[in-house]
């Protein structure tokens, strides 16, 4: 990321949520349960197995489609 890419006053984002809503977040209680240790993996294996990864966020967030 370049200084230009930053935010006003430098910062790299507006805001950060602290450590427990991570641990308490629904994305991390994924992560868990796939067994990835960090966000990155998560991403890594979102655009490595697309089908996978949207058939186990449906299931996960209970999404269902109907004609």
């Amino acid at each position: 990321m370049s200084d230009s890419d930053n935010f006003p006053f430098g910062q790299k984002s507006v805001w950060e949520p602290n450590p427990q809503w991570i641990a308490e977040s629904n994305i991390q209680a994924l992560m868990n349960r796939l067994g990835l240790a960090s966000y990155e993996d998560l991403y890594r294996w979102s655009i490595a197995d697309v089908g996978r990864f949207w058939e186990t966020v449906l299931r996960d967030l209970d999404i269902r489609f109907y004609q």
